[in-house]
């Protein structure tokens, strides 16, 4: 026996075998290269080492076999290793090394006929790997060492299958094909180079028709040897497939994938690496593919070779392109093409990094009744700097495009994403900045019953790591305008992403910033039955810190507008800002950044009598955890939307929602960041002369939270709709707004936003229909986990005020917010002091012209006061609830509601008493007129007393209700006034009084 190179795919063959002898068992070829003989190394002072010999090639054909399983395999020979110099003398230098022997090549062909029964035929072929060279031989006294030697290129594969199935329409088929070029071999020695690989060729024709059909192809460069002692890298070898497969199959079921791999390139540890080479694969098909088939097409570069003080090899580019001319009528297609960037070699000891290898993706898609597309490409990494200094390299790019046509359905789906930079080195350099996306799609669909979606997506690359001083590259940003085009009379739905890349994190310099993204959609549509379109951004995430800067976070900007002369509309956009840059592993003293901007804006316009739809959603970014004392969490951004409809005399409906953004954590003696506040100011509108519907709500940002310093407050919310309408037979509006939470903190809780809601609708339309809502909550309250001052709770206010004909539902509603309530302690020596709970005040002021009736009610509820620890402690009390609701009305009945409910008081622990609930009293907080019957009601609730475990509970609140008119012309007038005491707290010493 005698054994082949290392990393040869068979370690041990026959001696007999050497001369490629054909192993067969049952049909199965099997063909094994005998590896070039070894070099002899120097064996007297100063001689050189001999060369190694070439591997054998190898051609393994099996064509006549009649079985149904069939494998057809080649492996060329390694090549031998070059020997070694032998170390020189006095008077004699060093010997030189021998070279490495090439690998041998490999050739495998298969081909299988068969009549109605199944056939699976597996062909493949590696190149040997070429030969390692000799070292030198090492210097006698007073003389010099010798050379190195170059590495063997590796031995070229080829592999080719041919399966034919006929009357096989109750049994599957498979072919597979993989070629595999040989690995070069290692160099040594300054001037010499690794080994290239080989490259590899793998093609595959099949014709059945077989029930369900399978064909799986795929080609791999060989890797280029390294090289040491300061010898280069060897090239990647490229792979490139172009139609490397030819089908026509009728039956039901195809499955077919092509896959081009480049080969990565050799590392060098001091000279210049082996680059990665290309990968690129590329179809086109034209042939019957069954009535269901799903196809692959795939690319990759092969990765940079790696160095420590030289120079890395960049990154190979990938390639995919897919192209389906035709397909049988009533078929369905599922299609992926999809490509990377190789990755730029790394530098692991001050030497220069490597650039990213691009990636690109192209996808056509003609003519069958349903057809599913994704096209995919992402960038390579750029080459990073892992000890000493330098900077990372710039990302990868990466583009993808399809297009797409169809008679009944089709979908379609473009997404992109830039490479990440590399990590860069050592103060005064910084990372790599992350590569640039983009995508682009179209298509259409004949039927009127059709359907057609499209969707792109790029997200921007994220900036690379700084570390030893250096700073973090930046995320890439996103812009996004009108990617998508598309027609089809059936229904039209469209999608754009844009996300930005996040910053690069640093330990001690100044992190990168997250990317901004923006995404802008358009349409103006005359032939769509029904148009939906959807934008988003995200901004990136600004880069965490160790001991340094943190990043900006990235803002997010959408923008839809969308039109149907034909059809109905609906738009929807959504922005999230980025987060801000966030303290790292929690050493140091670092300030969290605050959050990104984020905007959204939504348009919908629908044919005469078709629906409209427009929803815009935007969110502030959350500021960045902070460490340390003395550093603080980023404070939450605000956030802005608006967003309209419209239709001559169909449904229209329109909604926002703000929310600001949350602020960042504190941690080691960092205090928390504030939430934003949120403001929506006439934020929607909207027309029909049949039912319009609009939302309006805004919602601040919670405070962060902190171990041992104050946590941070809450936003405000504040959320006011004015309007006049003179069309819509129905209208109906909500206007919302919520107080961001405080959170709780080490030393002191953070205070509840409070939150404002006014809604003013003026409607001049006879006998219509007003369905409108107010509602505001206030804040909750953090506390102090390790004793102090308990945050306060966010106040509320409500206000509605409307005229209208016809019928009226008008109901605002305002709750306090909550002080902070506990379910542990850190320990029981602690003193929180406690704040009252949020106060809620809620007001209606109605007036009906004419028509049939009208419902008005006013709430408001205190909220419950905070907790409270600690002996001589009390707990809060309860927030105060007014309320007030009147109607001037011209109709044939009306009901009049005004109730205000107390906060309860907070509860006391570790001899805390327990705080108060808030006392109601209301006279003649309801009022009004009517042509018809009306009743006026007025409720008032005492809150309720908070408990104790170990000292005096609180007292409830007293309730008082007194409703009295004089003068009175009303016909049919209903008054009731009611008044309910709250319950006294509960404690081991004692119950509190009732109210």
């Amino acid at each position: 026996m005698r054994t082949l190179p290392p990393g040869h795919p068979r370690k041990l063959v026959p001696l007999l075998l050497s001369l490629a002898v054909s192993q067969a068992y049952a049909v199965d070829v099997n063909q094994y290269g005998a590896g070039g003989l070894s070099g002899n190394s120097g064996a007297t002072p100063g001689a050189n080492g001999g060369n190694g010999g070439a591997g054998d090639s190898v051609v393994a054909t099996n064509t006549g076999s009649a079985d149904s399983s069939n494998y057809t395999r080649a492996y060329g020979g390694g090549g031998g290793a070059g020997g070694n110099g032998a170390t020189g003398d006095a008077s004699l230098n060093g010997g030189n090394g021998g070279a490495g022997g090439s690998g041998g090549s490999a050739t495998s062909q298969g081909v299988l006929v068969l009549d109605g029964v199944y056939g699976y035929l597996n062909v493949s072929a590696a190149g040997g790997y070429g030969g390692n060279g000799g070292q030198a031989g090492g210097a006698g006294p007073g003389t010099l060492a010798g050379l190195g030697a170059a590495g063997g290129a590796g031995g070229a594969a080829s592999a080719s299958g041919s399966l034919t199935l006929t009357n096989a329409s109750g049994t599957s088929g498979a072919l597979m094909v993989s070629s595999q070029g040989g690995n070069g071999g290692n160099a040594y020695g300054s001037g010499y180079l690794g080994g290239d690989g080989a490259i590899a060729s793998s093609t595959a024709t099949v014709s059945s028709d077989a029930y369900s059909t399978s064909v799986y192809v795929t080609q791999n460069g060989g890797k280029g040897g390294d090289g040491y002692s300061g010898a280069s890298g060897g090239q990647g070898a490229q792979s490139l497939m172009n139609n490397s497969i030819s089908a026509s199959a009728n039956g039901s079921y195809m499955d077919l994938s092509q896959y081009a791999y480049g080969g990565g390139g050799g590392a060098s540890d001091s000279a210049v690496a082996g680059h990665g080479a290309a990968g690129g694969s590329s179809l086109t098909l034209a042939d019957a593919l069954g009535t269901y088939a799903v196809l692959r097409v795939a690319g990759s570069g092969g990765n940079g070779g790696d160095t420590q003080t030289g120079v890395a090899g960049n990154g190979g580019n990938g390639s995919a392109s897919f192209q389906l001319d035709s397909a049988l009528p009533g078929s369905q297609v599922y299609a992926y093409t999809s490509s990377a960037g190789g990755s730029g070699g790394n530098a692991s000891n001050g030497g220069t990094a490597g650039l990213a290898g691009n990636a690109s993706a192209q996808q056509q898609l003609i003519g069958a009744d349903s057809v599913y597309g994704s096209v995919s490409a992402t960038g390579g990494t750029g080459g990073g700097v892992t000890g000493g200094s330098g900077n990372g390299q710039l990302g990868g790019s990466a583009s993808s495009s399809g297009q797409g046509e169809a008679s009944l359905y089709l979908t379609l789906q473009a997404s992109s994403s830039g490479g990440q930079g590399g990590q860069g080195s050592g103060v005064g350099y910084r990372g790599g900045d992350g590569g640039n996306a983009s995508a682009t799609l179209s298509g259409s669909v004949t039927a009127s019953n059709g359907q057609l979606q499209l969707s792109t997506s790029q997200i921007g690359g994220n900036g690379g790591s700084g570390y030893n001083g250096a700073s973090g590259g930046n995320g890439a940003a996103v812009e996004m305008v009108n990617t998508l085009s598309a027609s089809t009379p059936g229904y039209l739905g469209l999608s754009q992403v844009a996300n930005g890349g996040n910053g690069g994190y640093t330990d001690s310099g100044t992190a990168g910033n997250g990317g901004n993204a923006s995404s802008t959609l358009t349409l103006s549509d005359d032939s769509t039955n029904y148009l939906a379109l959807y934008v988003s951004s995200r901004g990136g995430a600004g880069g965490g810190s160790q001991s340094g800067l943190t990043g900006a976070a990235g803002s997010a900007t959408s923008v839809v507008s969308g039109s149907a002369s034909q059809g109905s509309v609906s738009v929807n956009s959504t922005a999230y800002g980025g987060s801000g840059g966030a303290a790292g592993w929690y050493y140091g003293t670092v300030s969290g950044q605050d959050g990104g901007a984020a905007s959204s804006s939504a348009s919908s316009v629908a044919s005469a009598s078709r629906s409209a739809y427009a929803n815009a959603s935007a969110s502030g970014g959350d500021g960045g955890t902070g460490y340390g004392a003395g550093a603080h969490g980023g404070d939450g951004h605000s956030a802005t939307a608006n967003a309209s409809a419209s239709s001559v005399s169909g449904y229209v409906q329109v909604s926002v929602t703000q929310n600001g953004g949350n602020g960042g954590s504190g941690y080691g003696g960092a205090s928390g960041g504030r939430g934003a506040d949120s403001q929506a100011l006439n934020a929607v509108s909207g027309s029909s002369s049949y039912y319009l519907v609009l939302n309006q709500q805004a919602n601040g940002g919670y405070g962060g939270s902190s171990d041992s310093a104050a946590g941070g407050d809450g936003g405000h919310a504040s959320s006011q709709l004015t309007l006049a309408d003179s069309s819509a037979g129905a209208l109906q509006a909500t206007v919302g707004a919520s107080g961001g939470a405080g959170f709780s903190g080490g030393s002191a809780g953070g205070n509840g936003g409070s939150a404002v809601t006014l809604l003013n609708v003026q409607s001049s339309v006879s006998n219509g229909y007003l369905n409108l809502a107010t509602t505001a909550t206030g804040g909750s309250a953090g506390t102090a986990y390790n004793g102090g001052q308990a945050g306060v709770a966010g106040n509320a206010s409500s206000t509605l005020i409307a005229v209208g004909s016809g019928s009226l539902n008008a109901i605002a509603t305002a709750n306090g917010g909550s002080g902070a309530s506990w379910g542990n302690w850190s320990s029981d020596d602690i003193v929180v002091s406690a704040s009252d709970g949020g106060n809620a005040v809620s007001a209606v002021q109605a007036q009906l012209t004419d028509g049939g009736w009208a419902q008005i009610n006013a709430n408001a509820g205190g909220g419950k006061g905070s907790s409270a620890l600690g002996a001589g402690q009390t707990g809060g009390n309860g927030g105060s609830a007014a309320s007030s609701a009147t109607l001037d009305g011209n109709g044939d009945w009306a009901y009049v509601n005004s109730s205000s409910t107390g906060g309860g008081g907070g509860d006391g622990y570790l001899g805390a008493a327990g705080g108060q609930g808030a006392a109601v009293s209301l006279s003649n907080t309801v009022s009004g007129s009517n042509r018809g019957s009306l009743a006026l009601t007025q409720y008032a609730y005492g809150g309720a007393g908070g408990n104790s475990a170990d000292a005096a509970a609180g007292l409830a609140g007293a309730a008082s209700s007194s409703l009295t008119l004089s003068n009175v012309t009303q016909a049919d007038l209903s008054l009731t006034a009611s008044a309910t005491g709250g319950q006294g707290g509960n404690s081991g010493a004692g119950a509190g009084s009732a109210g």
